[in-house]
């Protein structure tokens, strides 16, 4: 089994806190990714709206937990899945390479988080078509979502780090 390493630097600070929540103060509402440990599918996506939500989510996760936060507003289409919805999401998406695809609705009201994918937009008309009727958020996979930049920005739960 792979190592886990502990370091504080990667830990959710007051710093990444004050940034997050500026973020989310700019632009309304905010994506965060969250993924656990050895759990390689096992991800969370979340729109964020207030600093209130945001710390909920990070509190509600696990140790060694990595929230992902993205800067900028998400331009999300939500519906529930028929033929229209799907030509809509396919028209929008044409021109991106990835989709995320957020299950609605959250697991419960006062946390955000849903089950979702992430895959290339080839395959979202198939995707959607496998989910008719069903209520779903759809959303040009932010680029470079794995690097920190101004854009971009990561911590672990604990400063817990190791496979995803």
């Amino acid at each position: 089994m792979p190592q886990l390493i502990h370091d504080p630097r990667t830990d959710i600070t007051p710093e990444f806190l004050r940034t997050v929540h500026g973020w989310i103060a700019e632009y309304g509402t905010i994506l965060v990714i969250s993924k656990r440990l050895y759990c390689m599918a096992d991800i969370d996506y979340a729109l964020i709206s207030s600093e209130r939500d945001f710390d909920r989510l990070v509190e509600l996760c696990s140790d060694g937990t990595k929230v992902i936060a993205f800067r900028g507003r998400p331009v999300p289409i939500a519906g529930v899945v028929d033929d229209a919805f799907i030509d809509l999401a396919v028209d929008a998406l044409s021109s991106e390479d990835e989709y995320i695809l957020i299950e609605q609705p959250p697991k419960h009201s006062d946390d955000h988080r849903c089950k979702g994918e992430t895959d290339y937009t080839s395959s979202l008309r198939v995707s959607l078509e496998e989910r008719m009727g069903e209520t779903v958020t759809i959303l040009a996979c932010p680029h470079r979502w794995h690097i920190k930049s101004d854009k971009v920005t990561f911590a672990c739960k604990g400063g817990i780090d190791g496979p995803r």
